[in-house]
């Protein structure tokens, strides 16, 4: 892609990412409160509210909570307007007007009900959406799937199997490994088009070692222009279905992709973002869930690339002491760019909650 589109991108990537994420939280107001919350779980009726110290807005912000989070209500005197709360494990003090009771736990569905379901809401929730949706009980061997078998551009979240190509040839990546993790750097991506042997030999990884028989990597232009043999079905546009990154990433768990190397792979994919921007997998997945996961996520914003409003997540989650499974969460054509990247989020949680039986999770019911 041109230098000045991804230039672009990149204001876009940040001007979107202060949508979702760099507005002020709600000020703590104490003086307009007459809230009461009994003991027992809340959640939080407000965009952003800040998790403090102490019951006063001179006391340090701990953490800013999402609309949805739930959080435990300790027992004790509420303070100036402020409750005494537990969130993901850190006690601090919310301001309780914002908190609204929990009702009582949702009813866990099972995972290829609450696959249908996701499909099934994503236009409302994220008007033009178009959601594929592939998950694999690594553990159990269930699998779901919604529009599992559509094309989508793959974006960024290709370069985790760009990087286990290179690795399959034979390559050391422990130097450009970093940056492609951390902050999806394309320079270095394209690097590990070429460790992989050119892009026509990541193509014959995807098919011949990988099965993913739908999928191609088409075009790389960063540093230099890489051109494959094959164009593939979408114009010339880089794709993957989720069912074929399923395939990757369960291949890949099981050590059938990179033998000893499979450690070295998923290591390098805890570098990702554990949430917010770049992150979606994990925003709203309990603490112990979050720092676990393995994942790469994939991202072509408006407006630089609103044809595409493409919001990618891939990867392997770990349920503390319970199941694994592998997830594909591929959308598209969102009309509003933050909805996509909070269904994203909720959908991500969604699953968890399947997977894991832990109906306490809001997900932002």
């Amino acid at each position: 892609m041109p230098a000045s589109r991804f230039v672009s991108a990149c204001l876009a990537a940040l001007s979107i990412a202060c949508l979702a994420g760099c507005a002020s939280p709600v000020e703590d107001d104490a003086a307009s409160s007459e809230a009461a919350l009994a003991e027992g779980d809340a959640i939080v009726a407000v965009d952003r509210l800040n998790l403090r110290a102490g019951p006063s807005t001179n006391d340090a912000v701990l953490v800013v909570m999402s609309r949805g989070d739930r959080v435990r209500v300790r027992s004790g005197v509420s303070d100036n307007g402020f409750a005494p709360v537990t969130f993901e494990g850190r006690d601090g003090w919310a301001f309780e007007e914002y908190l609204t009771p929990a009702g009582p736990p949702a009813d866990v569905a099972s995972l290829a009900d609450a696959v249908a379901a996701l499909a099934a809401e994503a236009p409302a929730r994220s008007p033009g959406t178009e959601l594929g949706v592939a998950v694999l009980n690594l553990s159990t061997g269930e699998y779901a799937g919604a529009g599992d078998e559509v094309r989508h551009v793959s974006a960024s979240a290709a370069k985790v199997m760009w990087v286990a190509a290179a690795m399959h040839a034979g390559a050391r990546v422990s130097d450009i490994a970093g940056p492609i993790f951390e902050s999806s750097d394309n320079a270095l991506s394209g690097t590990a088009i070429d460790r992989a042997g050119g892009i026509d030999a990541v193509n014959a990884f995807y098919w011949d070692v990988v099965g993913m028989n739908k999928s191609i990597t088409a075009n790389w232009s960063f540093g230099r222009t890489r051109r494959a043999t094959h164009q593939g079905q979408l114009g010339g546009d880089n794709y993957f279905t989720p069912r074929d990154a399923i395939t990757f990433l369960s291949k890949l768990d099981r050590g059938e992709l990179l033998g000893e190397r499979t450690d070295e792979l998923r290591g390098y994919m805890t570098r990702s973002p554990r949430s917010g921007y770049g992150g979606w997998l994990g925003s709203l997945l309990p603490a112990g869930a979050r720092a676990q996961m393995m994942h790469k996520a994939g991202w072509l914003p408006p407006p630089a690339y609103a044809e595409y409003a493409t919001l990618n997540e891939v990867g392997l989650v770990q349920v503390p002491g319970g199941e694994r499974y592998a997830i594909a969460l591929l959308a598209r054509h969102g009309s509003d760019y933050a909805a996509e990247a909070r269904f994203v989020e909720r959908a991500s949680c969604v699953v968890y909650r399947s997977v894991s039986r832990d109906g306490s999770l809001g997900c932002r019911d």
